[in-house]
């Protein structure tokens, strides 16, 4: 009457802890079910979303809500964005996101930690990085937070991304300052403003030089240096 119980042995037992045999009278389960089974003679299954020892865990957060192991309680599959370890149940470290926690937060303003399920940086970008993950350099001509300012005028036309300022602090004709967005002060002109006006009325052109009125008195030209 080995696993059997009952008048005559017509009945299978459960499945005990252990492959412990039940009691060959009542059937009962001398140390309680099998994790993954429950009810007076261990013959019922976990229900959907529980597991272990007379299903008393909660499944936690696999993939899609799959169903874990009703007897392990493990994940068939992988785990919810923001989750990992084999029953998904370990929060992902700062630091990073996503299924199982596979991918590292982006260049997130300040060092700030990214959202552990959609990896978004919360207070938007570090200079120089762009884009719903701060995972994008700046293109060239943009620069600072999420890339929201444009390069001034420099001679190269591209700026660092991160400083604004231009490469070799080389600006256009009309412009000075490390980031070439500065126009040059009255009297002066040229690449970062190094040039001098000459004898003109008014301020010269602050590119070429050029004197937009007239020449002082016994001067002559375009810049008025004859």
């Amino acid at each position: 009457c080995s696993g059997r119980y009952g008048k005559a042995c017509r009945h299978v037992c459960g499945h005990c802890y252990d492959d412990q045999l039940c009691d060959h009278e009542t059937g009962l389960c001398p140390e309680g079910c099998a994790p993954g089974w429950t009810g007076p003679w261990c013959q019922q299954p976990c229900m959907s979303g529980t597991y272990g020892i007379d299903c008393g865990s909660r499944c936690h957060h696999c993939l899609d809500n799959v169903t874990c192991h009703v007897a392990s309680g493990l994940c068939p599959w992988r785990c919810e964005p923001g989750w990992t370890g084999h029953r998904c149940n370990i929060e992902c470290e700062p630091g990073w996101h996503g299924s199982d926690c596979e991918f590292t937060c982006g260049h997130c303003f300040k060092n700030s930690v990214c959202d552990r399920q959609n990896g978004v940086c919360p207070f938007g970008c570090d200079p120089g990085f762009d884009g719903l993950f701060c995972t994008s350099e700046c293109m060239p001509g943009y620069w600072g937070p999420n890339c929201q300012y444009k390069c001034g005028h420099c001679l190269s036309r591209a700026c660092h991304t991160v400083t604004g300022y231009c490469s070799n602090r080389s600006c256009r004709a009309g412009w000075s300052g490390p980031r070439c967005d500065v126009m040059c002060r009255s009297g002066t002109y040229g690449l970062n403003c190094a040039m001098l006006c000459r004898h003109c009325q008014s301020p010269c052109d602050a590119r070429d030089g050029s004197c937009p009125t007239q020449c002082l008195p016994g001067y002559t030209g375009r810049t008025c240096v004859e």
